[in-house]
């Protein structure tokens, strides 16, 4: 089967970790992202997570902070724990994600 051919959303998230984690595949984060964003694309707020930490720590990307917040909060508006806790618990943001929105 062509990889490119997968839709479903969870399938891609599991390439996107393959491509991420090494695992099954050399480690590629410009893969990785190419998959979560394909998963981000039909609401998948794993995958909006996922590409948010990778805007926020560069991998694959250039390190942006804008754009990272705006997959997390794209993510938190789905209740994405994890993406509630960076936005509001952890002090990642130093209290400015209310400003934002």
């Amino acid at each position: 089967m062509d990889d490119k051919n997968i839709t479903d959303p969870a399938e891609q998230i599991e390439m996107g970790d393959r491509y991420y984690n090494g695992d099954g595949a050399e480690q590629d984060y410009e893969q990785a992202i190419y998959w979560y964003a394909k998963a981000a694309e039909q609401g998948s707020a794993d995958a909006q997570y996922y590409i948010g930490l990778m805007y926020y720590q560069g991998e694959g990307v250039k390190e942006d902070e804008i754009q990272a917040y705006e997959w997390f909060i794209k993510a938190a508006d789905q209740g994405h724990e994890d993406a509630l806790e960076f936005l509001y618990g952890d002090g990642h943001n130093d209290g400015q994600y209310d400003a934002w929105i």
